[in-house]
């Protein structure tokens, strides 16, 4: 049965982002099937993705080369450290 009046405690169970700025934009890329199958075996991918992207980014930014690897191949760079 539906409670019209709602869940008086939605606050209480609602999702919570560990900072200021919420999570509230989606990402979609294509990745290899091997890459998924190892970041399904991660206990929270979400977080390790976010992360991964926020080290890869400031890791570009600091970067002084004339050619900077891509955000992406630094995330695979990332993700194949951390799962060796």
């Amino acid at each position: 049965m539906v409670r019209r009046e709602g869940n008086p405690d939605l606050v209480k169970f609602q999702f919570q982002a560990k900072d200021d700025e919420p999570n509230n934009v989606k990402l979609s890329l294509w990745i290899k099937p091997s890459l998924m199958n190892r970041l399904k075996q991660l206990p929270n991918k979400n977080e390790f993705v976010r992360e991964a992207i926020a080290k890869a980014l400031e890791e570009n930014e600091h970067k002084k080369d004339d050619k900077p690897q891509s955000t992406v191949q630094q995330i695979i760079k990332y993700i194949g450290a951390v799962e060796s």
